[in-house]
């Protein structure tokens, strides 16, 4: 396990016997399992989309300047953004960059959000047949978690394309 289940986890499985490119992988949020339906996930794609998430991480919006216009509940908030931002621009634009944990199709059951105000971060996310989950995060203990569940995942990948010829 890596990070907290109580709050935010990776558990990475093994490789898939015979499907070096398929893994497990479960996202805990609030101790919930949030990928109790679909676990597997297919490494290339998962690769880019954390790193992407890590890419993101170094300049996320901060919405301390924005309390006026979206609030500082981040129950609220992430109730808000789900429900109005199909019908509201500035909403949908904010809900763009706020979503979290896109990390393909193991992520298509929940909706996820990080609140970043100043230097406090909630993570919010909730499966389709589950309740709010709501956790205050550390920064760097949350990018801690991201970065190494990438690195287990990737490390493992590169040596099965080494064992495998492939590079």
């Amino acid at each position: 396990m890596i990070g907290d289940r109580a709050r935010f986890g990776v558990l990475v499985g093994p490789t898939e016997v015979g499907h070096a490119q398929l893994r497990s992988v479960k996202i805990y949020v609030g101790g919930e399992n949030l990928t109790f339906q679909d676990d597997e996930v297919y490494v290339p794609n998962f690769l880019l989309r954390v790193e992407l998430t890590l890419r993101a991480l170094d300049d996320w919006p901060d919405l301390a300047p924005h309390t006026a216009l979206l609030g500082s509940d981040p129950w609220a908030l992430h109730e808000r953004l789900v429900a109005e931002s199909e019908h509201d621009q500035v909403l949908a634009s904010w809900e763009e960059r706020l979503s979290f944990l896109e990390w393909g199709e193991i992520t298509f059951p929940f909706c996820s959000f990080l609140f970043r105000f100043g230097d406090r971060m909630w993570l919010t996310a909730r499966h389709r047949e589950g309740e709010l989950k709501v956790v205050e995060v550390g920064p760097a203990g949350l990018r801690d978690v991201v970065e190494r569940a990438y690195r287990v995942v990737a490390d493992d990948y590169a040596d099965y394309r080494k064992r495998a010829g492939l590079d």
